[in-house]
């Protein structure tokens, strides 16, 4: 799946000479964590939440009778945002977007064409959604664990062991590791009783378990 199935587009953008304070009052009134920021249509920045509420200063009121009232310090977007941030393209496939993000602990990232024009951004709330529908948790939340060889006759008898039970497959996913040449491989099914296919797949000679 490429970026351009999921990302957003039209999305609101900053100027770097904006007031921070604009860039607080777009953040919580739509309900977002991160903006771009644009010059020309060609993106130079993002700001994020996270950026905004190291400026932001409590201090108590006596008119609210001790509670705290927050001022924001007098400042452009320029001088909090992230420049020169990390983008993708429309093309760009999911797993990629996913991997940037972990390595760099973020939590968007703009979507640029060739000429680095803003086109959309793509947020971890997106590529979340993306996993969990690919995963098929919204469908199902049993799964059985089977350890195996990676040999493809192995793969489809534990299929049909699942299919003969009633059973449909929802997905499948790897464990990145091998054991002795065995991987586990996490089926997600459709079924109302997970112990019989887990039987059945045990006698088999197969190390099956629920998770």
């Amino acid at each position: 799946m490429l970026v351009r199935e999921i990302m957003t587009k039209n999305t609101l953008v900053l100027s770097g000479r904006d007031p921070v304070h604009k860039a607080f009052l777009l953040l919580k009134d739509n309900k977002i964590r991160h903006l771009p920021v644009v010059e020309k249509d060609r993106i130079v920045g993002i700001v994020t939440d996270r950026d905004i509420r190291h400026f932001i200063i409590p201090r108590k009121d006596p008119k609210t009778k001790g509670k705290f009232n927050f001022q924001l310090k007098d400042l452009k977007v320029e001088d909090v945002m992230t420049s020169d941030p990390i983008t993708v393209t429309p093309d760009t496939r999911i797993e990629q977007v996913a991997r940037l993000m972990l390595e760099h602990k973020i939590g968007g990232i703009p979507v640029v064409d060739q000429k680095r024009r803003l086109v959309g951004i793509v947020t971890e709330e997106d590529t979340m959604r993306v996993f969990v529908e690919l995963l098929g948790i919204l469908e199902s939340d049993k799964r059985i664990d089977v350890t195996m060889d990676t040999r493809p006759r192995t793969f489809e008898r534990v299929c049909q062991i699942i299919e003969d039970h009633g059973a449909s497959v929802i997905s499948v996913g790897i464990s990145p590791e091998k054991n002795k040449g065995k991987r586990t491989y996490y089926f997600r099914i459709n079924v109302r009783k997970l112990e019989p296919v887990i039987t059945a797949l045990n006698q088999e000679g197969f190390t099956a378990a629920s998770s």
